[in-house]
């Protein structure tokens, strides 16, 4: 027997039901766990610190703690069901930070919270303060778990920013840390050091190494979002007189997020994927966060720089420093148009379920402007509900992108969409490999191309290497 509702209760679910898939859509991303977000991502953050996972043992596998470059700073308050459920969760906490402090000394301690914890309610931010408190070890309490909506940008807002947080030291100077390893590596290298006298020598070089700490903000920037460090920039910039304070957050150190202070601006690509880390850095440490484009290809790398140069009135010197290098990529772009232009292109943009900051900026475009300039003809293949690509595609004109856009509603349509389309090749991620392949189609990887000019000439033979596999694979030359 069918059973019918009265309209008005109908019609007060279906606005329910539209509501939680609004608020799904709504997150960047596939919802994670923020516990094990942040786990990774301090698994693989290089610095003096610790983590103490504060739950059950088995709450460290919820990701891999045995790799990384920071996997032997994990520690875990091994809370048992009986202290669990009669709420005697904090004494093991304790102990083990005032452990962790005497016996391994770091410069600073991050507790994270699991889901027991959670769902029993303990408020362990005021152990954390206790003992750093009692010790000076600056603790940061984060509340994560699984128990919480979180998108993946959301939550490494939240990781930054409470980063950011911590105590700020003055960074050590870089050309001081090369002129070291360069002394250290004479030390090395050399078959001296046999007498006083030669010891005497190394004492006095070591010695007239100038003061290695920064003290003043002046002409310093922070780099963030972008994809990767890279002499280029610091060879640029440097013409220009200004010096990195850090790349964050690919590139950062644990120390390099104790600094974070020290730049007297930050240039930020899609600053607001990282609203609480923006305000942070103006707020607290009173430094401006510019908007910058992503450095792929020749004009956004270009469109970069003077962004940089703008804001300190160094527009005229910028120009002069970048003159050849310009040159030379604008020669490389146009060769590359003239024998490869007009390719169609489909690009897909599927559930950004990446910790890699340059992949989520923009909406996942990050490549999108270099394939233009290549004179690849591209439509973005969004997936979502197909309602939803008008919106998606009024964002992109929002942001100056004016490329067609079609929707398909998940993985299984993808190849669908990319064999109708008329498309020579497939940008997707790599996880559609497989689809890209039944489409009969060659294929790069999302976010595969290089940053910076330096990496044009990577970028361009890639290119020129998926134009000519789809000119073999339909019979052309």
């Amino acid at each position: 027997m069918t059973h019918h509702f009265p309209p008005q209760i109908e019609a007060e679910d279906e606005v329910f039901w539209r509501k939680q898939e609004a608020r799904k859509r709504g997150l960047l991303g596939q919802p994670c766990c923020t516990q094990q977000n942040v786990s990774w991502a301090l698994m693989d953050l290089p610095g003096d610190f610790a983590a103490v996972v504060h739950g059950e043992f088995d709450c460290l596998n919820c990701f891999h703690h045995h790799q990384g470059a920071s996997a032997h700073r994990f520690f875990s308050s091994r809370l048992s069901d009986h202290q669990l459920t009669t709420g005697t969760t904090q004494r093991p906490l304790e102990h083990l930070l005032r452990l962790i402090v005497a016996e391994r000394k770091p410069a600073a301690i991050v507790v994270l919270g699991t889901c027991p914890v959670e769902v029993i309610g303990d408020r362990f931010e005021v152990v954390a303060a206790k003992v750093m408190a009692d010790t000076g070890t600056p603790i940061l309490a984060m509340h994560t778990s699984g128990l919480k909506m979180s998108s993946l940008t959301a939550c490494q807002d939240w990781l930054f920013e409470s980063l950011a947080s911590l105590p700020q030291v003055a960074p050590v100077d870089a050309g001081w840390l090369d002129r070291a390893r360069a002394l250290a590596m004479d030390v090395v290298m050399s078959d001296r050091l046999g007498s006083a006298a030669d010891v005497a020598d190394l004492d006095a070089r070591f010695d007239a190494l100038p003061a290695p700490v920064v003290h003043a903000r002046s002409r310093r920037v922070n780099l963030l979002g972008l994809p990767a460090a890279s002499e280029e920039v610091l060879e640029v910039l440097g013409a220009i007189d200004l010096s990195v304070n850090g790349f964050y957050p690919q590139g950062a150190t644990f120390d390099s997020w104790r600094s974070i202070a020290f730049a007297e601006v930050a240039f930020a690509v899609d600053a607001g994927v990282l609203p609480k880390l923006t305000a942070r850095l103006q707020t607290d440490h009173q430094q401006p966060v510019v908007d910058v484009d992503l450095p792929i290809g020749l004009a956004s790398t270009a469109r970069f720089y003077r962004s940089v140069a703008d804001r300190f009135g160094e527009s005229d010197r910028l120009e002069s420093a970048l003159a050849d290098r310009l040159a030379d990529a604008t020669a490389k772009v146009e060769a590359f148009r003239a024998r490869y232009g007009g390719a169609r292109l489909g690009m897909a943009i599927r559930m950004l379920n990446t910790h890699t900051l340059d992949r989520f900026v923009l909406d996942g475009l990050g490549d999108l402007s270099h394939l233009q300039e290549c004179g690849f003809e591209v439509t973005l293949l969004v997936q979502g509900p197909p309602e939803e690509a008008p919106k998606f595609a009024e964002r992109l004109r929002a942001r100056g992108v004016t490329v067609d856009v079609a929707s398909f509603a998940g993985p299984f349509e993808l190849g669908d969409k990319l064999a109708a389309g008329g498309f020579d090749a497939a940008h997707v991620p790599d996880s559609s490999r497989n689809v890209a392949r039944r489409a009969g189609l060659p294929m790069m990887s999302s976010r595969a191309l290089q940053p910076w000019l330096s990496g044009l000439d990577a970028n361009l033979a890639k290119l020129g290497d998926l134009v000519r596999q789809a000119r073999t694979m339909r019979g052309g030359a």
